[in-house]
C-alpha cells in the first residue's frame, strides 16, 4: 500500500500506531527511547537552538508556502528565499567562519 493509501486508512479507521511505524511512514522525524528521552530531547533542542534563527524562520515559511505552489513556482520561490537568506548577517557570519576554518586548515 502506498503512503497516501496508508494515510487514508489511518484517518478512516483511527487505529493507533506505534512510534516505529510513525517514523517509517514519515509522520515523525525522530523517535527517542523512553530510557534516554529527556537527555535526547535536551540535546536535540540545544542543537536546534544553535542554528541561525532567521535560517529556521525562512525555511519554515518556505515549507508552508511551497505546498500550495506548483513545481516551477516552488523552485522559483526557493531561489528567492535563498537570495534573501544570503543577505542576512547570520549568513554572512557563517560564511566568514567557514572561510576562516578553511584558511586555518590550509596553513
Amino acid at each position: 500500500m502506498d503512503l497516501t493509501g496508508r494515510a487514508a486508512e489511518l484517518v478512516a479507521l483511527g487505529d493507533p500506531i506505534d512510534a516505529a511505524e510513525a517514523l517509517r511512514l514519515g509522520l515523525v522525524s525522530r523517535v527517542f527511547s523512553r530510557h534516554t528521552f529527556a537527555d535526547d530531547v535536551r540535546a536535540y533542542c540545544v542543537e536546534l537552538a544553535m542554528r541561525p534563527a532567521t535560517s529556521i524562520a525562512f525555511s519554515k515559511a518556505l515549507l508552508y508556502e511551497v505546498g500550495e505552489l506548483g513545481f516551477s513556482e516552488g523552485v522559483a520561490r526557493g531561489v528567492e528565499v535563498n537570495a534573501l537568506a544570503r543577505e542576512t548577517e547570520e549568513c554572512r557570519a557563517g560564511i566568514r567562519a567557514f572561510l576562516q576554518r578553511k584558511q586555518r586548515s590550509a596553513e
